[in-house]
Parts: structure tokens; sequence; C-alpha cells
């Protein structure tokens, strides 16, 4: 999404675009995790490739995917800045966590020497690092990512519902920055009780990014962005970003504006385009049809001004004492 005069840039793609390619002063690497639960529909995956996009458009860095989930196939439309490494299909590799940590890292620092420029590298997906071994194996194969020469951020992406609580803290925790990607049906698949359940996602939008960064004096800052999904067969950005103020303020004005009301016969040739008689009723015929007072609306002053006022009374059938009336004289009570 390009900003535009009264549209504010969000913080997730400022981020990218700015942040995360300029190398620190300290030297240090930033590890940037993309975090998606039960029913996000592949939106973290999305918002993955997205960030990749905006990171080889900022010019000055290169770009190295390194697929350890899903086979990504070169595109056309990626430069010379962007490289995919493929390691999904290494089965061999993966039945040995060690040896296969050993190819990437070997493939990643070759891809780096190569480079005259910082890399920044998106690992898609670090699911099968925690699943292979154990946690300490996966976060040891992060920080050698990471300490390569020339490498100047990491931004993986993970299913938090995969694993246990205390390895997605643990993951957090390490992490200069993490996004919480939800979409309204991995909100409801939240407890109810739980704050998580408690998101809302604006109508207009497909889902929302909670943007949790940490600065240098030890605290974090939180923004909430939101994000819309383009059709699968428009050309242009994977994920278009909205500040959560631009964002419910395009909801309110889609609320405010009065809906185009369809005139009589536009409705029924909405409704009814195959009908072969005529629907329509003129004006005039619907002012005569307005002015028949129908036979159940009549009063009695409407009638002739001798005839007396009927009374309208009620007789209950459904007497509860029946049995203790004898009306036609001919049972012996």
């Amino acid at each position: 999404m390009v900003a535009g005069p009264t549209t504010k840039e969000s913080d997730v793609e400022s981020f990218f675009k700015r942040k995360l390619p300029r190398a620190p002063a300290d030297g240090a690497t930033a590890l940037v995790l993309v975090e998606e639960h039960q029913a996000a529909l592949g939106a973290g995956r999305v918002l993955l490739e997205h960030a990749a996009s905006l990171v080889a458009g900022a010019g000055d860095v290169r770009v190295l995917r390194v697929q350890l989930e899903t086979y990504m196939a070169p595109r056309a439309s990626d430069d010379d800045c962007v490289e995919v490494l493929n390691f999904a299909g290494d089965l061999g590799g993966w039945l040995a966590p060690g040896d296969a940590m050993t190819n990437v890292l070997a493939s990643v620092t070759a891809a780096a020497a190569q480079s005259g420029t910082p890399v920044i590298l998106f690992l898609d997906s670090l699911t099968p690092l925690l699943q292979a071994g154990s946690f300490h194996i996966a976060l040891q194969s992060l920080r050698a990512l990471l300490s390569l020469a020339g490498v100047v951020g990491l931004v993986g992406r993970y299913n938090a519902s995969l694993h246990p609580k205390h390895v997605v803290h643990a993951l957090r925790a390490q992490a200069t920055a993490f996004m919480l990607v939800e979409t309204p049906a991995s909100i409801a698949a939240y407890h109810f009780l739980s704050k998580e359940s408690k998101r809302t996602v604006p109508p207009t939008m497909d889902g929302v990014i909670v943007f949790v960064r940490k600065i240098k004096n030890g605290t974090s800052t939180e923004a909430t962005d939101c994000f819309r999904l383009p059709l699968p067969t428009a050309i242009g950005p994977l994920m278009e970003l909205f500040a959560w103020g631009d964002a419910t303020k395009e909801a309110k004005d889609d609320v405010s504006e009065p809906a185009s009301a369809l005139q009589p016969s536009d409705l029924v040739s909405t409704l009814a385009p195959d009908v072969s008689f005529n629907l329509r009723i003129s004006d005039t015929d619907q002012k005569a049809k307005d002015q028949v007072q129908l036979p159940y609306m009549q009063t009695s002053s409407s009638s002739s001004s001798g005839a007396p006022k009927a009374a309208l009374f009620y007789i209950d059938e459904d007497d509860p004492d029946w049995d203790d009336d004898d009306l036609d004289d001919d049972l012996d009570i």
C-alpha cells in the first residue's frame, strides 16, 4: 500500500521499508518473528512474503529466502536482490536435525559471502526446526544464522498453535520484534474467556497485526495495524497494510454512507427480470389504490346515520366449567 496524502503509513510497513534494512549502529542483528495461530488461514505466510517484497524494494540490501516448510519456485518478478534456497524436500537431512542445519548454514554462508550488500534472511518456517529437535537446538540454529557475516536481520514465521506455550513465550523473549497475525477465524478459535478473544477486526479488513517491538531502555512498544488481502487474480502487492486509525475511519465511513435506494422500476428489474407481464404501477393507479377503504377498516360512522352502532362481544367457547351448565336442560345435575 502506498501512503497517500490523507493515509498514514502503517507501523509494519514503515518497519520493513526503513528500520529493518538499516544496519544498527551497535552491530546487533535484528530477529523478527511473525506469529500466527490456528485458523489464521495462511495470513502469516502472506505477511512474510509481503515483508520480503518491501525489504527488497528498499534497495541496498539482499533478500535471502530460506524455505524449510514449503517449496517456492523462483518468480519472474524477483530481481537480483532476491534469492530463494529450498530445503523443504531435504527429507534425508531432516531425519537428522544436525545434518539439515549444517546444509542450511553452508548454503546461507555461501550466498551471504557472494553478496556485496547486507543480507536479510526470511525463514519459512521455524516449525520444522522446533519439531525436528528441541527448543535449544532450534535456538542455537537461529543464533548461528544471526552470527553469519553480512547478515543484518532475520525474519522467521511459525504457527504458535503447533507448539507449547512455554516455547512460544521463549521465542518471543529472544526476538527484538514480533508480529502477531490475527484473522476473524483465528480470534474465534480462542477460548471465549481469554483476552485474545476480545480482539476485533474492522468490518472492511481481513485481519489485524499486533506489532510488539523492544526498545533500548528495556521496555516495548505495541501498535496494531490492519491488512486487507486482494483477490487472487489481482496484480499488485500481496497485502494492503493500514494504520488502525485509517481502518476504523474507513469502516465508519462505509456505515455512515447511505445505501443507494433502488427505485421501484429498478427493484422490479432486479428481482424479476424475466417476468413477461408488467409489474409496475403508475402514480395515478397508486393514488386511486390508496383511496380505497377496505371493508374491515370501515367504522360505524361511515354507515347510514340511522343504523345503530354494532357492539362486538366475545364468547369464550373454551369454558373450564362446561359441566356445570345445562344449556339444553337435558342433564340431571
